[in-house]
This record gives structure tokens, C-alpha cells and sequence, in this order.
């Protein structure tokens, strides 16, 4: 969506693709859809991932499609399998085999 606002006076909303010109003291605001971020999704932190899913960003289904990191049924990171590691990518972990086996399933058919 466009907005142009002329100096002092209200915002008025502008078509998709228009043409004018500015002037000191007009405020032009393009708004855009949300998007994609940056980078492998598979690759995001899953502790940012949970903040997400708890912030109502990214569903636990979504979490677990798109990013591969495995949640409990209530709402928190799949337990370490060993001490030092982080939750959803221990080794052997469920967090780790859902990743993989994403980046796998995606690699057959195509890339981010």
C-alpha cells in the first residue's frame, strides 16, 4: 500500500503504480507484505524459532515443516539427549533427525 501525505495535511491513499513528485515536507510511506527472512530456514536457532512460535509468529507445525525444530506437546524444545548440546540439534536427538530429514526431503525437490 502507498501513502502520501501532503505537507499538513492528511495521508491519502495512493494506487499500486502512480507517478508525482515530492515536495519538503510531504511523507511518502510504502508499505510491503510480510516475506521470507534470510538464509537456510533449517539453519535458524532453534531457541529463536520457540520465541517465535511462543510470540504467535510461526505455529508449532510450522516450526517443525519449515525450520525442522521439534517441539513437546507443551510448546518447549525437544529435551537434550546430551548434557552440553543445544535442545532440538543434540545428536541423536529428535530436534537434529527432524532437521536433517527436512533438509533432506527439501534437497529432492528444490531450494530455499
Amino acid at each position: 500500500m502507498n501513502f502520501l501525505t501532503r505537507a499538513g495535511g492528511a495521508p491519502a491513499l495512493q494506487p499500486a503504480k502512480f507517478h508525482g513528485h515530492l515536495r519538503r515536507g510531504d511523507v511518502f510511506i510504502h508499505e510491503t507484505a510480510g516475506a521470507g527472512g534470510w538464509g537456510d530456514p533449517l539453519e535458524r536457532d532453534p531457541g529463536r524459532v520457540l520465541r517465535d512460535v511462543l510470540n504467535g509468529f510461526v505455529s508449532s507445525r510450522a516450526a517443525a515443516d519449515q525450520y525442522g525444530v521439534a517441539l513437546t506437546p507443551d510448546g518447549q524444545l525437544m529435551p537434550r539427549r546430551r548434557r552440553g548440546c543445544a535442545p532440538a540439534c543434540a545428536p541423536g536427538g529428535a530436534g537434529a533427525k527432524r532437521r536433517s530429514s527436512c533438509g533432506r526431503n527439501r534437497r529432492r525437490s528444490e531450494r530455499p
